[in-house]
């Protein structure tokens, strides 16, 4: 999110962000109390609502006369989508060839490779390897990997779609450093302690780290004032609801699957400390 243009307090945006609706360009009006801020959700875009706003502070009526071009390369689009989000970019590109590798789950073989911890038979029984022999054996990747398991087009689409939406918004809104590194707090902070408490380790996806996500983003514009409300209360809302219904049979039954609710709550909680870190000492930092 890009901040665009601070309201006087007797400026009323209504019939400006009716514009912005209507040449589609996605903006927030965050209200604070020195002033309502315009923010907009792509900085390609952020030239055009200067000029909008020039113009609606001349003559609002005039807005309704705007046209806006808008970008028609697709390749430079795909470029700037990737040099902005690459962490975002990232984590869904590893996704989609997990998924592609594994056959979401149908490969057996390929999934061994990506579950937490390698597993072998022994007396027509399977067992997996104590989380420090994993790490004794080298294969720390483990870590990481079962974030990208996906078991059906369902869990991946919900997964990677937020992972997109809020995934890119919040990279952009804090670095794609300070990105990288909560991802993979949250990441790996929820694949151990769903391992070590479910005593699996069949399970797997992106919705720890989305509950880490929702997190970082619901609790930041408390701390910090001038951060744009990425996670709206009513979407917050949603996913406490949908975290309770992960301990019911429905998520199976519309084809979810079983739900790694130790991830979801693990994600959620280290995305809520590592969202307060974050706010106290970038206020600190801005202070100096």
């Amino acid at each position: 999110m890009y901040l665009v243009y601070t309201f006087e307090t007797n400026e009323d945006p209504s019939e400006l962000t009716k514009a912005l609706w209507r040449v589609k360009i996605g903006h927030q009006v965050v209200t604070k109390t020195s002033g309502d801020e315009l923010w907009v959700t792509d900085p390609k875009y952020v030239q055009a609502t200067l000029e909008l706003v020039t113009i609606w502070k001349q003559d609002a009526l005039a807005l309704t006369q705007v046209t806006v071009n808008r970008p028609t390369n697709s390749r430079q689009s795909i470029k700037t989508l990737v040099i902005e989000t690459p962490v975002s970019c990232l984590f869904l590109l590893c996704t989609l060839a997990v998924c592609f590798l594994t056959q979401l789950g149908d490969n057996s073989e390929a999934v061994k490779w990506f579950l937490i911890s390698p597993i072998f038979s022994q007396s027509g029984q399977l067992f997996s390897l104590p989380l420090l022999r994993v790490l004794e054996s080298g294969e720390v990747w483990r870590l990481i990997t079962p974030t990208f398991l996906h078991f059906s087009i369902l869990h991946l689409v919900f997964n990677g779609l937020w992972v997109w939406d809020i995934g890119r918004k919040l990279e952009r809104l804090i670095g794609s450093v300070t990105w990288l590194i909560g991802a993979l707090v949250i990441s790996i902070g929820a694949n151990v302690l769903q391992y070590l408490l479910s005593n699996t380790v069949y399970f797997g996806g992106l919705s720890g780290l989305v509950y880490g996500l929702i997190g970082v983003a619901w609790l930041l514009p408390y701390i910090l004032k001038n951060t744009p409300q990425i996670v709206s209360k009513r979407l917050f809302v949603f996913f406490m609801v949908w975290l309770g219904i992960g301990f019911t049979p429905l998520t199976e039954s519309v084809g979810l699957g079983a739900i790694a609710n130790t991830a979801h709550i693990v994600g959620l909680l280290l995305g809520l400390v590592l969202g307060f870190l974050y706010g106290v000492i970038s206020k600190r930092l801005s202070n100096v």
